[in-house]
């Protein structure tokens, strides 16, 4: 049994836990908040690591709650006083000669420690022959964090997603929120997928890692659905990209599509965009181009807007779950609906 921590789109908690019991039945969860998780599973580290779900993932070597006034030093106490920590260093890198680097956090922001504490760690990992320290660049990286809510962990790094929206362009989402929006939505191999504001595409490339029939990425703007292309044959995915208006969805025929999958504008910064007129039209397009029982995951910060709409739609459209969630710093909601 292996035990684990995890980080995930902060209000995801239930629907990341049913995924992750899911793909591993013998899993355990421990603890958890709105953004992280503690877990014991039989899956191996390197299964714990493909898993799209995650923002990050760590082994987890010690956890701790009610520290005291010096929280850092209490974890760096406790965790060379065994050498659990030094085993499972040797067990990731298999014997060969590999550098690590111990990174200090509190809250997820990174800090300077007294040279005695980092000392005492990188002392301790030397002990072991095929390991060395490098403080620029590691093969393998030890965290030693706390939170605000006294609790402290000691792990050891799996993955290595880009940790900030920094990484993506302007009103692009995150690929694990796009991939647990696809999640939602019930994946099938007879899925035909629409995003009719497809954008950068993230939602549609996260589409392509569950089984489908045909996903089709759809935007209004002729050079975004140019650029999608590019990428999309770039990256050998099997996607239909078309130009079409997301208010007329002129190009799909009615009762066609499975599944919706889709982050439209939110209207933040445009105030040039009708969104209330933007999403009415949507809304109708998509209930005349969705199947009876086909499922729309909608990603929004227009939560008003959208529920007032979903319900004036309550003889033909449901509400079956909705997440709310933090992205880029904006409280917005993922949706899932089905029609009637």
């Amino acid at each position: 049994m292996h035990y684990y921590l995890s980080t995930f789109i902060p209000g995801t908690f239930e629907l990341v836990k049913r995924e992750l019991i899911r793909l591993h039945p013998n899993t355990e969860v421990l603890t958890g908040d709105e953004s992280q998780m503690t877990y014991k599973s039989e899956a191996e580290p390197s299964s714990i690591k493909q898993l799209r779900l995650f923002n990050n993932s760590f082994i987890l070597i010690k956890s701790l709650t009610k520290m005291g006034a010096n929280p850092i030093k209490t974890l760096v106490n406790q965790v060379t006083q065994d050498r659990s920590l030094a085993r499972q260093l040797v067990q990731i890198t298999k014997g060969h000669p590999r550098a690590v680097r111990v990174m200090f956090y509190e809250d997820n922001a990174g800090i300077n420690v007294p040279t005695i504490i980092r000392d005492t760690v990188e002392n301790y990992i030397l002990k072991e022959r095929s390991l060395k320290i490098n403080r620029r660049l590691a093969d393998v990286e030890v965290w030693i964090t706390t939170r605000s809510n006294h609790s402290g962990f000691v792990v050891i790094r799996l993955t290595y997603f880009p940790a900030s929206e920094k990484s993506l362009e302007a009103g692009q989402i995150k690929p694990q929120l796009a991939h647990l929006m696809c999640t939602l939505s019930e994946p099938t191999v007879f899925d035909r997928v629409l995003d009719p504001f497809s954008g950068y595409g993230s939602i549609p490339l996260e589409r392509t890692y569950f089984k489908y029939k045909e996903i089709i990425a759809s935007d209004s703007n002729p050079e975004v659905a140019t650029t999608l292309e590019e990428k999309v044959t770039q990256q050998n995915k099997k996607i239909t990209v078309i130009q079409q208006d997301a208010g007329t969805l002129e190009k799909t025929e009615d009762s066609s599509i499975d599944k919706i999958i889709t982050d439209p504008p939110w209207g933040l910064y445009d105030k040039q965009l009708d969104t209330p007129i933007l999403y009415e039209q949507f809304i109708n397009q998509a209930l005349r181009v969705l199947k009876p029982q086909g499922i729309m995951i909608i990603l929004s910060a227009q939560k008003e807007l959208l529920e007032k709409l979903i319900g004036a739609q309550k003889d033909k459209l449901i509400l079956v779950d909705k997440y709310d969630v933090l992205v880029s710093g904006k409280k917005a909601a993922i949706y899932k609906t089905q029609k009637i």
